[in-house]
């Protein structure tokens, strides 16, 4: 393999050599060893020009995110979180579409990711909001999720109502959240 890269002082080093060297240092002896170990050892991409370079696997530019800043799109967290959490704690598709103001239809292209919550928008703060009530919720009952649907579906004397029918209001909402932390930072 004549793999070469280019230095920045203009000076030409030969990659295949030094692959070679490495490979027989690992025990591979033969010729079909040393090509396989070059091509685990290294990925080709195209350069500037059409040059064709090799790149080790471990260059930073070989382990990039997508995305423009290297993050995953904000609305496709919380949207693939909310409908986890509605799941997990036995909410139906219309109940979860009052909470964060959507559709029923809307959850359900939620479910088969055919929709994304906008990043900003009010169904996506919403959205925020009822995971952080999960979260709250799940710390209490310690990851036991039929006692977190018993919660949500049973009468709650200090929120004066059943907390899945309490959470359909923004006020409602942020109740039931107040009351989560207040019960988890107790000591």
């Amino acid at each position: 393999m004549a793999a070469q890269r280019h230095r920045a002082g203009g000076e030409v080093k030969d990659e295949a050599k030094r692959l070679r060297a490495l490979a027989l240092h690992h025990g591979c002896a033969r010729g079909a060893d040393v090509a396989s170990y070059e091509r685990r050892c290294y990925h080709s991409f195209s350069g500037n020009g059409g040059d064709r370079t090799f790149m080790p696997m471990s260059h930073p530019r070989m382990h990039a995110r997508p995305g423009a800043e290297g993050r995953p799109d904000a609305g496709a967290v919380v949207t693939k979180a909310v409908v986890r959490a509605a799941d997990a704690l036995g909410l139906t598709a219309k109940r979860l579409g009052e909470v964060i103001g959507v559709s029923e239809a809307t959850v359900s292209r939620m479910r088969k990711a055919g929709h994304v919550l906008e990043a900003g928008g009010k169904p996506f703060e919403l959205a925020v909001l009822f995971v952080r009530l999960f979260r709250g919720l799940d710390a209490i009952v310690g990851g036991d999720a039929p006692a977190a649907r018993a919660w949500m579906q049973a009468e709650n004397a200090a929120l004066g109502a059943v907390p899945a029918e309490r959470i359909r209001t923004v006020t409602g909402l942020l109740d039931v959240i107040a009351y989560l932390d207040a019960r988890r930072a107790r000591v």
